[in-house]
């Protein structure tokens, strides 16, 4: 399985790097750039963490789109939550296609 190298949030193009060694801040596996449009995720992590880290680095970029201020706590609990809902309904991405 492929991972993607880019996501298009509220009409702006993110490019996704994954970063091989830990060079992340503080231990983190991600870390999005709004002003650069930029996500970043740690190479060689499990499918279902890269998975997590990928959708939590989204929300973070749609939280800063929509001016949110949420939490980190509330970033984390969003992006696990909506991951397994993908997880346990994938037909459910069929309903929402143009």
């Amino acid at each position: 399985m492929s991972h993607p190298n880019s996501v298009r949030v509220q009409g702006k193009k993110f490019d996704i790097t994954y970063l091989k060694g830990n060079v992340m801040p503080d231990e983190a596996l991600g870390l999005t750039k709004y002003m650069d449009l930029t996500i970043f995720v740690q190479s060689n992590l499990p499918v279902p963490l890269e998975q997590e880290v990928v959708f939590h680095e989204i929300t973070h970029a749609i939280e800063k789109s929509l001016d949110l201020d949420l939490t980190e706590h509330q970033v984390e609990v969003l992006a696990c939550g909506w991951v397994q809902v993908l997880r346990d309904n994938p037909a459910l991405l069929d309903y929402f296609k143009p």
